[in-house]
């Protein structure tokens, strides 16, 4: 460390006041530093030094020093606590009062309440009342010196929501919520298979216009077919002619526009007649698609009534269980003007 820092710490520890709980941090440079540790890492530490004019903090490298830690404040309340006697009425108003210094209230209350219960009418006890007074802390009647919270869990209250509740009262919450929770859930599924039905009729109602669709093209198709297949057969008998000669033979004569008009009526049988196989298979796989939303709707329309059914019944669940909470709620009202509440 530089001169600078070593003058500065050799001040400070001049000034520590002997006898107080800390850390204690051992220098290379053979310095003893009091205070408390504040920060630390894996390779530092900052040991913070409060004295009059304010609080110093200094950092070290964990190699350059070496520490010897105090005693937690629980640790160090222990053994003032054991050391002072029930009927010490001044020691244990000066331990709660270093209690509070400490950030260790519950204690220091404690020994507030020993004092104003063992000393009533002492000096210390009046001391003990007005700071017991200040935190919240009133006197009852076959209960001694209770702050709110002691006052609700001595009879069995916890803290809900910013309010002290019986824990029936939590039971009862707790079981509305779980109802409504499943009854919106069963109405959404209800919801869900009424949608689901609502698609399935619009898709069945289509496939059904597609069937009558397909049946007429199947029909129209196969008209168109056997006409040109009779066309066809037609021109093929008008496409020759067998002329039989001089001496006794005979030959063919062809017309080839007869011939030609067979073919393509030949050709449009062939294609009128796919165009209805076509439709048939069409028409096969929609009455199929028919077959199963038939079924789907048959299914969805009872899983409906069955979600519905589960609803009316959590919904009368669910006011049964809003009584039990309304009784409770009561019930505490009662409790409450009878046993009063905490200023």
């Amino acid at each position: 460390m530089t001169a600078r820092v070593v003058l500065a710490t050799a001040l400070l520890l001049s000034m520590f006041p002997a006898g107080t709980a800390a850390d204690i941090v051992h220098t290379r440079d053979g310095l003893t530093l009091e205070g408390k540790i504040v920060e630390e890492t894996d390779q530092t530490l900052v040991i913070e030094l409060v004295r009059s004019f304010g609080a110093v903090r200094m950092k070290f490298g964990k190699g350059e020093v070496t520490v010897v830690r105090g005693p937690s404040p629980q640790e160090e309340y222990r053994d003032r606590a054991a050391a002072v006697a029930d009927k010490n009425l001044p020691g244990h108003l000066d331990l709660a009062q270093w209690c509070f210094k400490k950030s260790l209230k519950e204690q220091g209350d404690y020994h507030l309440v020993h004092v104003v219960t063992d000393g009533r009418g002492s000096r210390e006890a009046q001391e003990a009342q007005r700071i017991l007074l200040q935190h919240g802390y009133r006197e009852y009647p076959d209960r001694g010196w209770l702050n709110e919270r002691q006052f609700w869990e001595s009879k069995g209250y916890q803290r809900w929501k910013d309010a002290w509740v019986t824990p029936e009262y939590l039971r009862a919450d707790a079981e509305v919520d779980r109802l409504e929770a499943e009854m919106e859930q069963a109405g959404e599924r209800a919801r869900y298979e009424k949608m689901s039905q609502a698609e399935a009729s619009a898709e069945l109602a289509r496939l059904q216009g597609q069937v009558g669709r397909l049946q007429r093209e199947k029909v129209k198709r196969t008209a168109e077919a056997q006409l040109h297949e009779a066309l066809s057969v037609a021109s093929s008998i008008g496409s020759g002619a067998t002329v039989v000669g001089p001496l006794g033979g005979t030959s063919t004569v062809t017309n080839p526009a007869a011939t030609r008009a067979a073919e393509d009526e030949a050709n449009k049988s062939r294609q009128a007649d796919a165009a209805a196989a076509a439709a048939d298979r069409q028409l096969g796989h929609a009455e199929g698609q028919i077959e199963y939303l038939t079924k789907r709707l048959a299914r969805s329309g009872i899983a409906a009534e069955d979600w519905q059914d589960r609803q009316s019944e959590l919904r009368r669940s669910l006011l049964k269980a809003e009584l039990v909470r309304a009784k409770e709620k009561i019930r505490m009202k009662i409790a409450l003007g009878r046993d009063g509440l905490p200023d």
